[in-house]
């Protein structure tokens, strides 16, 4: 950049330097032009008005979106600013601009747009002066500056070795290492170092990586040399270009032989030899040493590397050159295929291996970065504790063994686990792994909010292991609640409880898990499951209960796990840490209601996040649980049984611990929580398992079986009592007529042998009432349909016209419900039980008192159904029956 700039300073230089030798010829041409031009005119005061705006426009424009010119353009600009400054104030005997006030030329607007454009350069400039100067987010890839590589003594010795060395023919080395080893970082080392101790010596970068094709691979290279060359011998750059063009100029058949064989092998060609040869003089005159260097020859296909390696080896026969290259020789051999094996040893003249880093120089990478990624800057994040979880993480294995145990429990309990000692280089190999480990871990520890609550150590291990194993989140971490074992924290005694059965709060790697991690890992080589199986055995192997009394937050405490693992991301634009505060303070049913009045939250990705939160995580205090129960009820889902039997033992639970001796309190609050809001998940499963409770008794066989609940601890007077409070709530607290017709379907008292659905007396009554009060809001709903003007013809053709058989239940009489209930296998019983409630409708809709015309036409109407379904004894009417009462004018006056 810096040698573009003083380029660019010395072509400007020269311009303006033959402007002023011509300038009295400049200043002919403008008066020329200046003379032809009428300034009084109003045609010039409209055109210089519209170019004035428009060049003061775009120059403003352009400063504003801080637009980078062409360079040409800035030269012109300068050019332009110059010539008119030195004509304006050093010629003005020999030059007048035309004025538009004393001290104002329209010439001016050069002055004006040049100050502009100035400006806007110096936007540019500031812009990335200090986007340089600020340190990125992230680690950037770039190659390794550090003082001292970590194969130092290599570089060392071949820097000694080429000192001063001039081969005959042109000298090829190799450097070999994996991907990650730091050979770009070495030989960019090499190049800084050695032209520091050797300046005479022309060092420059080929990197033909960015060359596709056989043609640009050659072309590009000797453009590249010519152009190193080229300060040192004027005969150099006329000479490549001569014999670039002959190589390219031969048959497809004679260049491969070229590139294949060597220069020699074009018999006759004098041109290209005579052109090698003077090529060759003008190096040995310059009397410079050349080292070319090539990276990344292992980021080419098969072809490339071919057409690579044979320029190496035959186009590039010049004396003084050395080769210095680097690649991964697995990759060369395995894409050049295995018969050209020994193709390099015939290229490279020595080839130089890098050794794997030093697990001290990795660790010692690895701490300078984080010490930079985190600064002390704020007090949410405490650095020296991090930092310092860093550095002690595999000194110690501080948090490996429980506390307070002898050896022989010891022994016992880290059972699964081997003698394996965890290091970095288990995980990061290379400098470019710590670097990419770094952004990784940076990036998200920045979604937990707070990083106390983690286990510091744990949280690195966790994200070492799968940084290093890509495949480990899907295979294993996803699946902990499968893979590991459980158990309990037992505070109020101190201890560890591992039965099974129990509501268990803690994760536990044992034989059992590690058999299954070994088979989801029978794929992976053995060194994947040593790292892994002792990752998972620091994390989650069995502890005493002093360490989860100094380790609240650990991983593998069920409650935590997920902040681990998923990083406090959760679904729906929430974070898990969200949730935990809200279930720690009892208001986890506030953030469902703020989820589901949020239509930019994703309420059903959000559901299954609280869904399975609640599901691992037990209540601590009775106020939690209360928070958990209603909060169950506004944001579950019905219809997955497994879901429902969880909920059951969630509610069972909280029986036994928090209402021991004190049911009616229990079922008090579940019938609390059901009449806060609409009918909800709670109101519909203790209604399904009533209903299913009700098919049992029945003792009929249902083609769809019946449903069992074994977690159901509910009786059915119990369930009765809720349904019925919830049918009151949602009639006193005035909900619309159609929730409170489903809180009424929610009951149900018993089924008849044609199954039946009979509902509770109780549920009867409270219903009657309320139509009785409201009966036109009523009226209007699938209640009435069939006998209404609301009726469902589709329907009517399927079951006739008839009044609706739960209507005919909520006016049957207390006498025909209990007759019923005793003779539920009676059909003549459930036939009376059905008259009985139509003609106590009848009666009910007679003894109306009706003011509007409007009404008592449809009443009458529905009363005129009623009695003609009577007088065909209780058989539904057909649609002409029906239409010939709804459509026909008769007198309603004369209806008895």
């Amino acid at each position: 950049m810096k040698s573009y700039n003083t380029r660019f300073l010395i072509i400007l230089t020269a311009v303006i330097a033959v402007l002023l030798l011509f300038k009295n010829a400049i200043i002919k041409v403008l008066l020329t032009i200046g003379n032809i031009i009428d300034y009084q005119s109003l045609a010039f005061i409209i055109g210089y008005s519209i170019i004035t705006i428009l060049l003061v426009g775009l120059s403003i424009k352009s400063c504003k979106k801080k637009y980078i010119p062409h360079k040409n353009i800035t030269f012109f600009v300068g050019i332009i600013f110059f010539l008119y400054l030195y004509l304006r104030f050093f010629e003005k005997d020999k030059i007048q601009f035309t004025q538009i006030t004393r001290w104002l030329n329209h010439a001016d607007i050069i002055i004006l747009v040049s100050i502009i454009f100035a400006i806007n350069i110096y936007l540019i400039y500031k812009t990335i002066r200090n986007n340089s100067q600020e340190p990125s987010y992230f680690l950037q890839d770039n190659l390794f500056n550090a003082e001292e590589l970590a194969n130092e003594r290599i570089l060392t010795q071949l820097m000694s070795s080429l000192t001063n060395f001039k081969p005959e023919i042109a000298f090829t080395i190799g450097i070999n290492a994996v991907w990650g080893y730091g050979k770009s970082s070495f030989l960019n080392k090499f190049k800084k170092d050695y032209t520091l101790n050797n300046p005479d010596t022309i060092v420059f970068w080929y990197r033909v990586w960015k060359n596709k094709g056989e043609n640009a691979i050659i072309e590009n290279f000797f453009e590249e040399l010519s152009n190193i060359l080229k300060p040192y011998s004027g005969e150099i750059n006329s000479e490549f270009k001569g014999y670039v063009d002959s190589i390219l100029q031969l048959p497809s058949n004679e260049l491969s032989k070229l590139i294949a064989m060597g220069r020699d092998a074009i018999n006759g060609n004098e041109t290209l030899e005579e052109y090698f040869i003077r090529i060759n003089q003008s190096i040995l005159k310059t009397d410079k040493q050349i080292i070319v260097l090539l990276d990344d020859l292992d980021r080419l296909e098969k072809d490339e590397i071919l057409t690579t390696l044979k320029l190496i080896r035959t186009l590039s026969d010049f004396n003084n050159l050395i080769f210095i290259i680097g690649y991964d020789r697995k990759y060369l051999v395995e894409t050049i295929e295995k018969p050209k094996d020994n193709y390099l040893d015939k290229v490279f003249n020595v080839e130089i291996n890098l050794l794997p880093f030093d697990e001290n120089l990795i660790t010692q990478m690895l701490y300078r970065e984080i010490d930079k990624a985190f600064p002390q800057i704020t007090k949410e994040i405490d650095v020296a504790n991090l930092s310092q979880s860093f550095k002690n993480l595999f000194e110690k294995n501080s948090f490996f063994f429980p506390f307070n145990m002898d050896i022989g429990e010891m022994l016992d309990e880290i059972k699964p686990c081997s003698t394996y000692k965890l290091s970095y280089l288990d995980f990061l190999e290379t400098f470019r792994d710590v670097k990419r480990f770094v952004n990784e871990f940076k990036f998200n520890l920045s979604f937990i909010e707070n990083v106390s609550d983690v286990i510091q150590s744990e949280y690195i291990l966790l994200k070492l292991l799968s940084y290093k194993y890509r495949y480990i989140q899907d295979l294993i971490l996803n699946k902990l609640n499968i893979i590991l074992s459980g158990g309990k924290i037992v505070w109020d005694k101190n201890e560890i409880n591992t039965n099974k059965g129990l509501n268990h709060d803690i994760y536990i790697y044992d034989e059992y898990s590690k058999k299954i991690v070994q088979d989801l890992l029978r794929d992976k080589p053995n060194q994947d499951f040593e790292i892994i199986n002792a990752v998972l055995c620091e994390l989650f192997i069995s502890r005493n209960f002093e360490f989860y009394e100094v380790n609240q937050t650990s991983i593998s405490k069920i409650y935590y796990t997920d902040l681990y693992i998923r990083n406090n991301i959760a679904s729906g634009n929430i974070s898990i840490t969200q949730i935990q505060k809200a279930f720690e303070k009892f208001k986890l049913h506030v953030l469902v209601k703020d989820i589901g009045d949020d239509p930019l939250k994703k309420e059903f990705t959000i559901q299954n996040e609280l869904k399975y939160f609640v599901f691992k995580n037990s209540a601590k205090s009775i106020e939690q649980f209360q928070d958990v129960v209603l909060s169950l009820n506004m944001f579950m889902s019905e219809g997955i049984h497994r879901d429902d039997e969880k909920v059951l033992e969630i509610l069972h639970d909280g029986l036994k611990q928090f209402y021991l001796g004190r049911r009616t309190a229990f079922i008090d609050l579940i019938k609390e929580v059901l009449e806060i809001c609409n009918i909800g998940y709670l109101d519909k499963i203790l209604s399904d398992i009533n209903i299913n409770i009700k098919r049992k008794e029945h003792k009929e066989k249902y083609t769809s079986g019946i449903l069992e609940y074994k977690n159901n601890f509910f009786t059915s007077k119990e369930l009765e009592y809720l349904m019925l409070a919830k049918l009151n709530a949602l009639i006193k607290q005035k909900y619309d007529v159609s929730t409170i017709i489903n809180g009424y379907h929610l009951l149900v008292d018993k089924i008849t042998a044609s199954q039946n659905v009979i509902r509770p007396l109780e549920a009867n009554k409270i219903l009657r009432e309320e139509i009785e009060k409201n009966f036109f809001l009523y009226y209007n709903t699938h209640l009435f349909n069939m006998i209404s003007n609301q009726a469902d013809h589709s329907e009517g053709e399927f079951r006739g016209y008839q009044p609706n058989d739960f209507l005919v239940q909520v006016f049957s009489s207390e006498e025909a419900h209990n007759h019923l209930i005793k003779n539920l296998n009676d059909n003549v019983a459930l036939e009376k039980y059905k008259i009985d409630g139509i003609k106590n409708l009848l009666s009910f809709l007679k003894s109306m008192n009706l003011k509007e015309k409007q009404e008592q036409d449809q009443v009458n109407r529905t009363i005129k159904i009623i009695e003609k379904y009577i007088a065909k004894d209780y058989k539904p009417l057909s649609r002409v029956e029906y239409d010939e009462i709804w459509n026909n004018n008769f007198d309603t006056n004369k209806i008895s």
